[in-house]
């Protein structure tokens, strides 16, 4: 079996929207290390 071929239209779009996923996940889970990156260097403000 052909594992590197799509032989219908469907095929490729449900492989394509399964990699889509995926990326979209790494990506969310990118930006929230992110954000917790650039926010754990602040301080909170003293007031006194």
């Amino acid at each position: 079996m052909d594992t590197g071929t799509f032989h219908t239209l469907h095929d490729f779009i449900v492989h394509s929207k399964g990699n889509v996923y995926i990326l979209m996940g790494v990506i969310a889970i990118g930006a929230l290390i992110f954000w917790r990156f650039l926010t754990a260097r602040e301080k909170p403000i003293r007031k006194y």
